[in-house]
């Protein structure tokens, strides 16, 4: 099982703690936290800091602004929310001056919690600029990563750091390599693995890697629509790199293990009405174990959130897909449904959750 240096047991007493958090988390059209697990499970860290007398800044990132201020994505709209879930007062510390954010942080106390503003308004951290890295290392005696969402971005908020500063594991971080070491060492056999996810490229090892376990993959998020522009069975989009789609016709010509969804209900907005396709539950069923009658109703639904998408999943169509997976030997527990991100949403997950139990 892999093993990361944490946090506990540690004496971070009197040090600047650099908390690398993932809080590219969806917001509603009209600005409402639509899902705040990560914030959430990003708390024990952070309480776990503060209580050794130290300041803890925390670096995210949200949505893809490309090295320029976006008011829209600035975590300034939700600095209240966050104070309330996290029960702490928060500094937010902007990026329009960097001596200025340094000045911030050494001018309060130990105890106090910054916000650094998303982390992406600087061209630097995309680029890995070594020396916007040094500005970063200038913050904080500690570096601690405890976004597991993003420890696979060559980015200087993650990797670069953490080749400057003495760098560990938040407890969330921990958490989740231990539950996913977990799923896929001991419960692949007989399993179905589901990833969810736009970004193909990031994908290409964890699809290989899950298919030489796994009996079944299941493809959902943002991927979905690369599949099926390989597979001839939605026309292809300016929007979506041909490259991408070559890599999902060689990702489908050698492996047939993946299934993509491909009858889907559709919604110009994460809030919008669906507007066509039914009967997913019935073509994933299919694909499981060959014909499952009576088995209908729409599992999917694909929406559109900012610049990414996400797939969610009805209460009906969870529960019935959670059947249909338990009867293929399937053993997919919440936490490993959450680890995985699959998307799923609340209201599917939990069904289903319940349904694998």
């Amino acid at each position: 099982m892999i093993t990361v240096k944490g946090i506990s047991n540690q004496d971070f007493n009197e040090k600047k703690c650099l908390l690398r958090l993932d809080l590219n988390i969806p917001i509603s059209e009209n600005g409402q936290i639509l899902d705040d697990t990560r914030i959430r499970e990003s708390k024990p860290s952070i309480d776990y800091l503060l209580e050794q007398n130290t300041k803890v800044i925390i670096v995210s990132h949200m949505g893809r602004p490309k090295g320029k201020y976006s008011s829209e994505l600035s975590f300034e709209n939700l600095l209240s929310d966050f104070e309330k879930i996290l029960k702490r007062k928060i500094v937010l510390v902007p990026f329009s001056d960097q001596e200025d954010a340094l000045k911030i942080i050494n001018s309060l106390d130990f105890g106090t919690l910054f916000l650094l503003d998303n982390i992406r308004f600087n061209k630097g951290e995309e680029s890995s600029d070594s020396e916007f890295i040094k500005f970063l290392s200038s913050l904080a005696d500690v570096f601690i990563n405890d976004g597991f969402g993003t420890i696979h971005r060559n980015h200087s908020s993650i990797t670069g750091i953490a080749n400057v500063l003495p760098s560990f594991g938040g407890i969330l971080l921990e958490k989740e390599i231990e539950k996913i070491s977990q799923c896929i060492q001991e419960k692949a056999q007989n399993s179905t693995a589901i990833l969810g996810g736009a970004k193909i490229q990031d994908k290409i090892p964890i699809i290989e890697n899950l298919s030489k376990t796994f009996n079944k993959v299941i493809i959902t998020g943002g991927m979905i629509r690369r599949f099926l522009m390989a597979s001839e069975k939605i026309p292809n989009s300016k929007k979506i790199n041909n490259d991408e789609i070559n890599i999902a016709k060689k990702i489908l010509i050698e492996n047939d293990k993946i299934f993509v969804p491909d009858q889907l209900i559709c919604s110009e907005s994460i809030d919008g009405e669906p507007v066509l396709g039914p009967h997913g539950t019935r073509a994933l069923c299919t694909a499981l174990m060959g014909n499952a009658p009576g088995m209908s109703g729409a599992v999917f639904k694909m929406c559109k959130n900012f610049r990414f998408w996400r797939m969610d999943c009805s209460d009906d169509g969870a529960a019935c897909l959670a059947e249909i997976l338990r009867l293929g030997g399937a053993e997919l527990p919440m936490a490993y449904l959450e680890m995985l991100d699959c998307g799923v949403g609340y209201r599917g997950a939990h069904a289903l959750g319940q349904s694998l139990m």
